[in-house]
């Protein structure tokens, strides 16, 4: 199941797993934003952390590989 960052109302990023993709229609109670999908929790984790003014992360396949690298 895919994993998606989903931010809610002055709150951080949420990491969260749906099996759907996340549309206005479905989501845009539980968040104002969503980023994603990733195949893993720990790329969503790698993007939320390090993404923000990184070069290297330019996409969530950047943050998947670079994730496994990492490990």
């Amino acid at each position: 199941m895919p994993y998606y960052l989903g931010r809610r109302p002055q709150v951080d990023w949420f990491l969260f797993a749906s099996p759907v993709t996340p549309t206005q229609e479905t989501h845009r109670y539980l968040y104002t934003c969503v980023q994603g999908p990733f195949r893993n929790r720990l790329a969503a984790r790698w993007f939320n952390r390090y993404d923000w003014g990184n070069p290297h992360i330019r996409t969530v396949a950047d943050a998947d590989r670079l994730a496994q690298e990492a490990a």
